[in-house]
């Protein structure tokens, strides 16, 4: 047989597969090219369903890393209880530069462009952008965490310790009981039994 009879895989059949942990059925990417939105995920992959229209293309290229920059700085400091300077930072640099060339988020056109993206495109819009009088202007997660800041706790009781742990994260994190209490995970453990 020569090489020509064997069928050829199309480029739009090729499945998406650079999926970000907050990536769900649904949600906007630009895939071989085309804008689309993702169907279910599957072994890490899943096929993109493109739009009939693709003229909002450089929109959606200016789009999805502001939106992916909110989520990745999110989830950071939501997971570390730390502010994420860096993160910060490319969330202003994203979202300037994207205002700059298409105006606000919720500006009407924008809004309409921003909700289909089906699974995260109205929590972009929400969090982003706060109304301020007649104007939207950038929300509290573009000048710091928006976590509820704690002191940090030092204690001799790793008891209040643990306590603190659990109220903030939610489960036991022996490193994090040692930086209140300056001991090591061995000591922890023995005098919480």
């Amino acid at each position: 047989r020569d090489l020509h009879s064997f069928p050829t895989r199309r480029s739009s059949d090729l499945p998406f597969t650079a999926l970000k942990p907050y990536y769900t059925r649904d949600t906007l990417v630009i895939h071989e090219g085309k804008v689309g939105l993702l169907g279910q995920i599957e072994n890490g992959a899943a096929a993109v369903k493109p739009f009939d229209e693709q003229k909002d293309i450089s929109f959606f290229r200016q789009y999805i890393p502001l939106r992916d920059s909110y989520m990745d700085l999110y989830a950071a400091e939501a997971q570390t209880l730390q502010a994420q300077p860096e993160l910060r930072v490319l969330l202003n640099r994203y979202y300037d530069t994207f205002k700059a060339k298409q105006g606000e988020l919720n500006r009407q056109v924008n809004r309409n462009r921003l909700l289909q993206d089906a699974a995260l495109g109205f929590t972009i819009l929400s969090s982003l952008e706060r109304r301020e009088n007649e104007a939207w202007t950038k929300a509290d997660i573009f000048y710091g965490p928006v976590f509820p800041q704690q002191e940090n706790l030092h204690t001799d009781d790793p008891a209040e310790a643990l306590a603190r742990c659990l109220n903030d994260k939610g489960f036991v994190d022996l490193g994090y009981i040692g930086k209140m209490t300056g001991l090591g995970e061995y000591e922890l453990v023995q005098k919480l039994d």
